[in-house]
């Protein structure tokens, strides 16, 4: 007999797999982007990880939310000032930027707490 808790367990971490893999697909570049202007080493080698643990046939939820609590941290440690800067240097509202995939990996870093 199936176990129905784990089943429904197992089906919402897929979910949430799915939906992170779909958003770095579409958003993906932009986010690489960011990440460089920034100069955020600890944030590119975990998109980089992304990258490798989607490329597995069974992705681990665990180590998807490890990598994006490190991007997370990545952007959390950028200043107004080095936004600033990169705006005025890089010509594109790295502010903005950083704000849009702040969310969006805070969005998804949150679906993944009842996960694992």
């Amino acid at each position: 007999m199936l176990n129905t808790a784990n089943l429904n367990a197992a089906q919402v971490a897929h979910d949430r797999i799915a939906d992170t893999e779909l958003h770095l697909r579409r958003h993906g570049v932009s986010l690489c982007d960011l990440l460089d202007v920034f100069d955020a080493p600890s944030g590119f080698d975990a998109f980089c990880e992304l990258h490798g643990i989607f490329g597995t046939q069974h992705p681990d939820a665990g180590a998807i939310k490890a990598a994006l609590q490190e991007i997370e941290a990545a952007l959390s440690k950028q200043t107004a000032e080095a936004a600033d800067i990169a705006s005025r240097d890089q010509g594109f509202d790295a502010s903005g930027a950083l704000r849009w995939h702040g969310a969006r990996i805070s969005d998804l870093l949150a679906r993944f707490n009842n996960v694992v």
